[in-house]
């Protein structure tokens, strides 16, 4: 429930997608992200409306989107081992 998230967020509760992104983002110096699932109140008809109509200036003002392509579930998370072979490096 909402309350619980409210003064802190336990990572060990999250989902290991969420997990990475959090990291991830830590790593690169944001303090903030935006998770729709964790942000968005669902059950609450009046509430979603108000954010979704938010939506496009929250994702306007983004820094950063982070795509979990090559996962296949929420619980594949974001890090995981590829094959080197495939990456293309840029100068």
């Amino acid at each position: 429930n909402i309350e619980q998230f409210k003064p802190d967020i336990d990572m060990a509760q999250l989902l290991p997608l969420f997990q990475d992104t959090i990291s991830v983002a830590r790593l690169l110096g944001f303090r903030f992200i935006w998770r729709d699932a964790l942000c968005l109140i669902h059950n609450d008809a009046g509430n979603s409306h108000n954010e979704l109509m938010d939506m496009g200036m929250i994702h306007k003002n983004r820094k950063l989107n982070i795509a979990a392509t090559g996962s296949n579930n929420q619980q594949g998370g974001l890090l995981h081992a590829h094959d080197t072979r495939l990456t293309t490096r840029y100068p």
